[in-house]
């Protein structure tokens, strides 16, 4: 395995505390770790799931021997992942009790093939065809389009009076904001219609896939696919729908508090999605499911935290 990165990038400095950057990043993995079945049932005339073993491979050159051997998982560092960027950012350097630091990158990845330990919708890391690794041709699991990340730091100010810099003074107050689109993911059929014994057939796409109503949490249109034919593999790309976006708002507030010489008083109260904004998760994808395409789940909502910590 190994890995070709470049990029080209342009820094401009605006005034003294404001640096701004646009980037071009791009790289190429190449003979990444993936697997496929050796061993796959050969569909033909009386095929059915249940002579799926008499159908394999193997046992057609040689039933003798073959009848031993069932799926063979085999290593295949053929795969290869791209990744082209634009990355645009805004600092501010700390000056006038605050510092500021905005990325947005604008992206794409993709694979001809997911890696070990990727794929694990049905356990297996087996391609849809067997025989075809670049029919699986794709989006990269973790590819994002849309990246934006927001960091805002303020540090209040030391106060004249006494008191009041006792209660306001030096407390730091933070921000992260995130927001990007969704993560990809792929339908599934559900079922070993191709009669391959591998069990990652995806369907076939008749129609618009998106309703994206995150009201009824109907996110795809069971009606826009349909199950591939006996023998056949579905033309749905591997990871080619894309699940709900993401917006978060974490917030923390810190303050020290000095005792004597070495000793002193840490407070910290967080706030992990301070807006309590619902994330949803990827919909079903299995067709078969009689929730395919529907919103099952979300991420974690607000969570409040507080710490104190004495140091000495």
């Amino acid at each position: 395995m190994y890995m070709q990165q470049w990029d080209l990038s342009l820094q401009r400095q605006i005034g003294k505390d404001w640096l701004v950057s646009a980037s071009y990043v791009g790289n190429k993995a190449v003979h990444l770790r993936a697997a496929y079945e050796q061993n796959p049932a050969i569909y033909g005339p009386g095929a059915t799931l249940g002579n799926t073993n008499q159908r394999r491979l193997l046992y057609q050159l040689n039933p003798a021997g073959g009848v031993y051997y069932s799926t063979i998982t085999t290593m295949d560092d053929g795969v290869d992942t791209n990744y082209q960027a634009l990355r645009l950012s805004a600092q501010h350097r700390f000056s006038h009790n605050f510092t500021v630091l905005s990325v947005y990158s604008y992206s794409h990845c993709l694979q001809n093939g997911e890696v070990i330990a990727d794929r694990v919708i049905l356990g297996t890391n087996t391609y849809q065809n067997p025989a075809n690794r670049n029919a699986d041709y794709g989006n990269c699991d973790a590819d994002l389009r849309h990246n934006l990340v927001n960091s805002v730091v303020y540090q209040s100010p030391n106060f004249s009076g006494r008191a009041t810099n006792l209660l306001l003074g030096n407390w730091q107050l933070s921000f992260l904001i995130s927001a990007h689109g969704g993560f990809p993911f792929y339908p599934i059929t559900g079922t070993d219609a191709s009669l391959t014994g591998t069990g990652q057939d995806r369907p076939n796409v008749v129609g618009d896939p998106y309703v994206r109503n995150t009201n009824t949490l109907v996110w795809i249109n069971a009606r826009s696919f349909a199950a591939n034919t006996p023998g056949t593999y579905g033309n749905a790309g591997y990871n080619s729908l894309t699940a709900p976006g993401f917006f978060d708002a974490d917030a923390n507030l810190t303050r020290f508090f000095p005792i004597r010489e070495r000793h002193r008083i840490e407070l910290r109260f967080e706030f992990f999605n301070a807006l309590n904004h619902t994330n949803f998760n990827a919909p079903v994808n299995r067709l078969s499911s009689s929730t395919f395409g529907l919103i099952q789940s979300s991420g974690d909502p607000r969570i409040l935290q507080f710490a104190s910590k004495y140091s000495f």
